[in-house]
C-alpha cells in the first residue's frame, strides 16, 4: 500500500469555502460537548502551554481542529473574508 506525504516542514496553500471551515467548527463544539465544561477548558489550557505533552486521543483531536480552525481564520482576516456574530448557545447550536 501506497499512502502520499508530505514533508513535516512543507506549507501547502488550500482554498476551503464557508461551508467547509463551519463544519469544521460545528464538529470542534461536538468535541467540546463530549467532556464536561471544566474538563474542556482544562485541555484548552494545557494545549496553550507551548510544552505540554498531548496525553490522550481527545487532546489530540481538539489540538488539530483548534490548528485547523485557527488557520482558516488568519487566512480569511488576510483576505478581508471574516466577520464576527455574537453566538447564542441555545440557538445556534441547535
Amino acid at each position: 500500500m501506497t499512502l502520499p506525504v508530505i514533508d513535516l516542514s512543507a506549507v501547502v496553500d488550500i482554498k476551503i469555502s464557508g461551508y467547509f471551515y463551519n463544519k469544521i467548527q460545528s464538529l470542534l463544539m461536538i468535541k467540546a460537548s463530549e467532556v464536561s465544561e471544566e474538563e474542556f477548558t482544562k485541555v484548552l489550557t494545557k494545549l496553550k502551554e507551548s510544552d505540554s505533552k498531548i496525553d490522550s486521543l481527545y487532546e489530540s483531536e481538539i489540538h488539530i481542529l483548534l490548528a485547523l480552525v485557527s488557520a482558516i481564520e488568519k487566512g480569511a482576516k488576510e483576505q478581508n473574508k471574516i466577520t464576527y456574530k455574537e453566538l447564542d448557545l441555545e440557538k445556534d447550536l441547535e
